[in-house]
């Protein structure tokens, strides 16, 4: 299994992603975790194949205010070549997802940072198809108010 982990932070430095990162390598049984940066990165992998799933990951980036055209270049590069693959999208990667295909991301009245519990339950590719409960760091601007009708959720708040 190869997972192809699109990073969507300002200069790929965020800490967050480099946490989730980790995280796939350590949940992704005998798997391969490739984290790419740029749009070349993203078409390179894709075009090599054996991709599984892609995963979008967050960012300080929020989609109520500018954001940069590469960003949004190299999530849609993603989208376009993975073909019938499974895509995550983690916090920003999530909004911008959902923005693509017809939902809606609205601001909040005010920011929220905190590390919560959140029950992944059975079903997501990504866990092995079974529950799993872990910890995560949440820090929005931004949610997802009404996610694409076609979309499934496989993880939730405790």
């Amino acid at each position: 299994m190869k997972i192809l982990l699109v990073d969507n932070t300002k200069g790929s430095q965020d800490e967050f992603t480099q946490q989730l990162f980790k995280t796939l390598l350590s949940i992704v049984p005998n798997g391969k975790v490739v984290k790419c940066s740029t749009v070349d990165e993203v078409m390179d992998e894709v075009e090599v194949g054996d991709v599984s799933a892609a995963v979008l990951s967050g960012s300080s980036l929020n989609l109520s205010q500018p954001n940069t055209l590469e960003v949004i270049r190299r999530n849609t590069s993603t989208l376009l070549r993975v073909g019938d693959i499974p895509v995550l999208g983690i916090c920003f990667g999530m909004q911008l997802l959902c923005n693509l295909y017809g939902g809606t991301v609205k601001r909040m009245k005010r920011a929220f940072k905190e590390e919560v519990s959140i029950l992944v339950n059975s079903g997501s590719m990504l866990m092995s198809r079974r529950p799993v409960r872990m910890k995560v760091m949440l820090s929005h601007q931004d949610y997802v108010h009404t996610p694409p009708r076609d979309f499934h959720s496989f993880a939730e708040h405790e």
